[in-house]
C-alpha cells in the first residue's frame, strides 16, 4: 500500500514537471513572435504640386509605415531622415489631377512603398517596411 501511494506521488510529481516543461516552452515561443508595429513619419509631409495655372497647389500626407520587428522599426528609424527626402521628391512630382481621385491616391501609395522598400533593399538588403499608410491626405487647390 505503501509503494503504490509513493508510485502515486511520484507520477504526479513527473506529470506536474513534464507539464510545467511544455507550459514554459509555450511561453517563451510566444515571446519570440515579432510583434507588428507602426512607425508614423512625422512631422506630416508638405509638397507643393506640379499644377499648370499660377496658383499654388499643395498636398500634405500624414504617413506611417507597417513593420514587423523591433530591429526592422530601430533600422527604419535610422534612415527616417532620407526615407523622408525620397518621399518629400514623390509628392512633388505629382499633378494635381493625379491625386485628386481614390485610385491615384492608391496608386500614388503603391508607388510610394514601392520606392521606401527599393531603398531598404538596397541600404539593408531587405525591404523593411511591409506597407505604407496615409493616415490621412489632403489636397488644396
Amino acid at each position: 500500500m505503501r509503494q503504490r501511494a509513493v508510485y502515486q506521488i511520484s507520477l504526479l510529481a513527473l506529470t506536474v514537471l513534464v507539464f510545467s516543461f511544455c507550459c514554459a516552452t509555450l511561453l517563451s515561443a510566444d515571446e519570440e513572435v515579432p510583434q507588428v508595429a507602426y512607425l508614423d513619419v512625422n512631422p506630416p509631409i508638405i509638397v507643393n504640386l506640379s499644377s499648370k495655372t499660377k496658383r499654388m497647389q499643395y498636398l500634405k500626407a500624414d504617413i506611417a509605415f507597417k513593420i514587423t520587428g523591433e530591429v526592422a522599426k530601430a533600422k527604419v528609424s535610422q534612415h527616417i531622415a532620407a526615407v523622408r527626402d525620397l518621399l518629400v521628391l514623390l509628392l512633388s512630382a505629382q499633378k494635381v489631377d493625379d491625386v485628386d481621385t481614390v485610385a491615384g491616391k492608391e496608386r500614388l501609395r503603391n508607388d510610394a512603398l514601392h520606392q521606401v522598400q527599393a531603398f531598404f533593399k538596397e541600404e539593408e538588403g531587405e525591404p523593411l517596411v511591409e506597407d505604407l499608410l496615409f493616415k490621412n491626405i489632403v489636397v488644396q487647390r
